[in-house]
């Protein structure tokens, strides 16, 4: 190729590319992308073959936050355990989902593990509380007196035993048995005060759902127990 022909097919590139205008120090000095090698255990990956924008996030932390990994590991089950892995695939599909909605709300292409970085202008953002942020609040492992699990906002425990154990037609009914027609009726009005106090305390305290007592974890801690507000909310 002639000296002639190699300037002009230069310099229709650099016209294409936009940089013919730029006196030659200038283009000297454009910046090259950040040569960035990601070296851990990858958690998440939206590259497809574009520059790696990696962040970071301990996902030990993650699971630790995770409710229905919490649940699972209060209980003493393993990721292998018949009683352990339904919670375990929960836990996962919540933190894999976390992790892409994070990723996409920060505009990282890649996550992966903290020192899981190499090189780069700036360090990699940690993201750990922001997926954190967006694992569910509530594992739902007991019976749900109102509302659902799915979806629920607000979610308070009520042990329904010490309340019916306060309904004067549950006390009259402890008195006959089954085979008594008196028995059924009291019993279709006790079921029907539980009912309407659990729902009452439920609307007056804000909850969408209620579950029974312990049948519940949050990562934010213990839900409020309304035992004691629904027992005075009892018709005497």
């Amino acid at each position: 190729m002639s000296r002639g022909l190699g300037l002009t097919l230069l310099w229709a590139l650099l016209a294409w590319t936009g940089l013919a205008g730029l006196p030659g120090a200038e283009l000297r000095a454009l910046p090259l992308p950040d040569d960035v090698e990601v070296t851990g255990q990858v958690l998440y990956d939206s590259r497809g073959g574009a520059p790696a924008r990696p962040a970071v996030v301990d996902i030990l932390k993650v699971y630790a936050h995770n409710p229905a990994y919490i649940f699972m590991r209060s209980k003493g089950w393993r990721e292998t355990d018949p009683q352990g892995s339904p919670l375990f695939n929960a836990a996962k599909a919540a933190a894999n989902k976390a992790l892409a909605e994070t990723a996409q709300a920060s505009r990282v292409n890649v996550i992966t593990v903290p020192g899981g970085v190499r090189g780069g202008a700036q360090p990699a953002p940690d993201l750990t509380q922001q997926v954190i942020d967006r694992l569910p609040v509530y594992h739902v492992h007991g019976n749900v007196h109102v509302g659902r699990a799915a979806g629920a906002q607000r979610i308070a425990g009520v042990d329904t035993a010490a309340v019916l154990a306060s309904i004067p037609t549950w006390q009259e009914a402890q008195a006959l048995d089954d085979s008594d027609a008196r028995f059924h009726l009291l019993r279709g009005r006790y079921l029907e005060e539980l009912n309407r106090v659990v729902n009452e305390v439920a609307r007056r305290g804000g909850y969408d759902t209620i579950v029974e007592a312990g049948g519940v974890t949050s990562r934010l801690g213990p839900v409020p127990d309304l035992t004691s507000a629904a027992i005075g909310s009892v018709q005497r």
